[in-house]
């Protein structure tokens, strides 16, 4: 199996790690609040409109 096109260094790793423990912090502090309910209608809405 060749897969030269995916190239991952070191920082591209990194960097995937830390936005999805970004992600998770926010959304633990969102979590139970109306807040989250305000985030979720703004990326259904924008996923329709796309």
């Amino acid at each position: 199996m060749n897969l030269d096109f995916i190239n991952f260094s070191f920082y591209d790793i990194l960097d995937i790690v830390l936005v999805a423990v970004l992600l998770h912090y926010i959304y633990k502090l969102l979590k139970g609040t109306v807040a989250i309910n305000i985030v979720i209608g703004i990326i259904f809405i924008f996923l329709i409109w796309k």
